[in-house]
């Protein structure tokens, strides 16, 4: 064929999902073309709705392109997608050593090669998130662990913004440990725990106030529990981050594209 699609399982697809992709393609505007995610709760609770609703907001997964509904336009990265079959073959295909980072690794490489990315609302699908706090914190720790691995495979993969979590637990760490020697790292520790506190507040608000108010509570704790798990993974990748490249070889475009 001429065309790839990858579809994961914690979705579920507009039946026109892979007409759009293809027909976009076909117009040969992008190499690869993506759609919008939209989130769904993974179970009938307040917090799977919480948990759904954390996934659009800037304070929770960083407000990407394809969260944002009604966005047509160029891209960095997408979410799943559909590709022109050449263009995959030109830069050798995902990295099957990477996990959970693979598609910022093989969009980063499309973009390297000269390949087009396109963001289009008339592509959508659902995305069931994990459905309790425990489970959404698991996800967000591999998620990190992975970030490290990722950067030392190829630099250019990721943006700084994927390591803010991790370096953000360090800001308060450090303040607590410099407090012994110096008391007004406190009056600093306890204004970043304020500004915190009223960012996870008015991120729960906003969440009740889309999804009821039963979402409140559950918005408030998972939204730290997600940052600090995705920050704790973040550090504990420092540990994968060194048997990287013992994974195997970097895909490149095979012998006959050289």
């Amino acid at each position: 064929g001429r065309f790839l699609v990858r579809m994961d399982a914690h979705a579920e697809y507009a039946p026109d999902y892979l007409l759009r992709s293809v027909e976009l393609l076909e117009e040969g505007a992008a190499d690869a073309v993506g759609g919008i995610q939209v989130p769904a709760p993974g179970a009938p609770t307040a917090t799977a709705r919480a948990i759904a609703a954390l996934q659009g907001t800037r304070a929770g997964l960083g407000g990407g392109a394809h969260r944002r509904p009604g966005y047509e336009g160029a891209a960095a990265t997408l979410w799943l997608g559909a590709f022109r079959r050449d263009a995959v073959e030109r830069i050798g295909g995902f990295d099957e050593a990477l996990f959970r980072s693979e598609d910022n690794d093989f969009y980063q490489r499309l973009r390297a090669a000269g390949g087009r990315l396109l963001i289009s609302h008339r592509i959508r699908a659902h995305y069931f998130c994990r459905p309790t706090v425990a489970a959404l914190a698991r996800q967000a720790f591999v998620t990190g662990r992975e970030l490290l691995p990722t950067l030392v495979r190829n630099p250019r993969a990721l943006a700084p913004r994927h390591l803010v979590p991790g370096a953000a637990l360090l800001v308060p760490a450090g303040l607590a440990v410099a407090a012994w020697r110096w008391p007004p790292a406190l009056w600093l520790l306890a204004g970043v725990g304020g500004a915190y506190l009223i960012l996870a507040l008015s991120t729960a608000a906003s969440v009740a106030v889309r999804s009821g108010a039963a979402t409140f509570f559950p918005a408030l704790v998972a939204l730290p529990l997600l940052h600090s798990a995705y920050g704790l993974g973040t550090l504990a990748g420092l540990l994968w981050a060194p048997f990287a490249r013992a994974r195997g070889p970097r895909p490149g475009p095979p012998s006959h594209a050289r």
